[in-house]
């Protein structure tokens, strides 16, 4: 599964991203939101990006949750 995949993959998860592209120096920040209430929201920093290509290779990447554990030679 890849990151598009699971943060972007069906229209409950995409509803909960929010992508802010900032121009100076040119930047991609990955945010999940959630909702509080019925004003409010939550938001956690997935990923910050240096440029629109790294978040276009990471969107491709495959998704680690932490759980991948590479053998050892």
């Amino acid at each position: 599964m890849t990151n598009h995949e699971h943060y972007f993959g069906t229209p409950e998860a995409a509803s909960r991203m929010e992508v802010r592209f900032l121009c100076h120096p040119i930047r991609v920040e990955v945010w999940a939101t959630e909702p509080m209430t019925t004003v409010t929201t939550h938001s956690q920093i997935i990923k910050d990006f240096t440029g629109v290509r790294d978040y276009l290779a990471w969107l491709e990447s495959e998704y680690d949750d932490g759980t991948i554990v590479f053998e050892e030679d």
